[in-house]
């Protein structure tokens, strides 16, 4: 939205309608941004208005609330990233498949895709002629109609870089920071 757009919705009704505050701020910037705009906010849930017209309980328990909703969006960060680590540690993989893999839900790990494997192995065999560039082998590829029938898969550049530096194609799994390196179990 832009500022002027914005500017005739604040004049309009000078509040942010929001079912709780947990809903309403994602960082304290956008905190600060709501302090600067000078709107009301009306929290639905709770059945509150907070406004600059606020008693100063009202603003210091509002502030509690915001403390309370960022220590729980950190907290849910913090378990998503340590339930994906152990995913890993287990040899599944973090994510969607990369280009060549399928997802087995099952076992939650990845799989050969029949259709698309063949095409990532191709693009290595002519990559490490040493014959080629990512530009050249891009043009090659599409020469070749390697992704005939595959239209939802294009062939940018960096998409190729991509695919030619994951380190999944040679059975590992790079995951986090510092980067964890974990043999895949396929």
């Amino acid at each position: 939205m832009t500022l002027d757009l914005f500017a005739v919705y604040t004049t309009l009704f000078p509040g942010v309608l929001v079912e709780k505050t947990n809903r309403l701020y994602r960082n304290f910037k956008d905190y600060v941004t709501l302090e600067d705009l000078d709107l009301s906010i009306h929290l639905v849930k709770q059945n509150k208005i907070i406004s600059k017209d606020s008693r100063s309980t009202q603003k210091f328990m509002h502030g509690i609330q915001l403390l309370m909703a960022k220590n729980y969006i950190d907290n849910l960060s913090e378990e998503v990233k340590k339930g994906l680590q152990e995913k890993v540690e287990q040899g599944g993989y973090p994510g969607a498949a990369p280009f060549g893999y399928i997802n087995n839900r099952e076992l939650h790990t990845i799989e050969v895709h029949p259709d698309t494997a063949p095409i990532v192995i191709q693009l290595f065999k002519l990559y490490s002629t040493g014959n080629y560039s990512l530009k050249t082998l891009r043009k090659a590829i599409i020469q070749e109609n390697l992704l005939s029938g595959l239209s939802k898969y294009k062939s940018s550049v960096a998409q190729l870089h991509n695919i030619l530096t994951n380190p999944v194609y040679i059975g590992k799994i790079r995951f986090g920071y510092p980067d964890y390196w974990k043999a895949s179990k396929r």
